[in-house]
């Protein structure tokens, strides 16, 4: 069974400047499944978002991928509201 791979980096934001922190290979059986660990995983991250110290970190596809990036936002779009409802709720 074949999985999609991708790398992916950490942008780690202090202030206004974000800077890349690291590099990660994620790894899915299908690319939905990995465009979900990244919605959850950034979701879970804006969830203990610290206004303070204004550290909007995220996790982006590496290099910015604009392709990939336009699929996971077409992907997202798709979503019904229940499923996105459910995705932040769980993340």
């Amino acid at each position: 069974m074949s999985k999609f791979t991708v790398d992916v980096q950490f942008i780690k934001e202090s202030g206004w400047v974000g800077r890349k922190e690291s590099i990660e290979t994620w790894s899915a059986p299908t690319k939905e499944e990995l465009f979900l660990k990244m919605l959850k995983t950034n979701n879970h991250i804006q969830k203990h978002f610290n206004a303070e110290e204004m550290n909007g970190d995220c996790y982006r596809f590496k290099d910015e991928d604009w392709k990939l990036q336009e699929e996971y936002d077409e992907w997202w779009r798709n979503l019904s509201e229940d499923e996105k409802e459910k995705i932040f709720i769980e993340s």
